[in-house]
């Protein structure tokens, strides 16, 4: 384990210590405190790593040809486009909107499919607000799906939706 020794009386204090590389603050914390920002951490890199291997996929869908895209998903151990593969699509798809809050998103990757099917005003004024989208439970998420939404149609064709939104910042 790479947590530091210290004895209790090191808990709570910062140091300040300065070497070549500049200044360094060490704050020390509990081992519990610690091995949560550790799992934390790692998190955020899977859920940063979900999207990012998505966008891998939805590019291949996007410059391969359909029997070389089939070929690939067996390459990936998925079998052609069956329900994972279109959710991996979607994710995707939505690369630019998710990969700015991966630090907020879920590690599963079916949560973050749910995600991507929430109306983008919605989605975008909980990111701004600095929701986290990982302490959603997953009918939260599909509540907020629901939010504005009109059968299937797409959320920016609702003409209810549009005219309750508010001025773009």
């Amino acid at each position: 384990s790479n947590i530091e020794q210290m004895s209790n009386q090191d808990i709570g204090r910062i140091r300040v210590i300065e070497s070549e590389s500049g200044i360094e603050v060490k704050y020390h914390i509990t081992a519990r405190e610690q091995l949560v920002s550790d799992y934390s951490l790692f998190a955020v890199k899977t859920a940063q790593s979900t999207v990012e291997m998505c966008r891998v996929v939805f590019e291949a869908k996007e410059e391969l040809s359909n029997d070389e895209f089939s070929n690939f998903c067996t390459d990936i151990g998925q079998k052609g486009e069956d329900s994972t593969i279109r959710k991996y699509l979607a994710i995707g798809a939505a690369y630019e909107r998710l990969i700015q809050y991966a630090d907020k998103l879920p590690t599963s990757w079916t949560s973050i499919y749910t995600i991507t099917q929430i109306p983008s005003d919605t989605f975008n004024a909980l990111a701004q607000v600095g929701e986290s989208f990982a302490k959603l439970s997953g009918n939260q998420i599909k509540a907020l799906v629901e939010i504005n939404s009109d059968g299937k149609k797409a959320p920016s064709t609702d003409a209810t939706s549009s005219g309750n939104t508010t001025a773009e910042v």
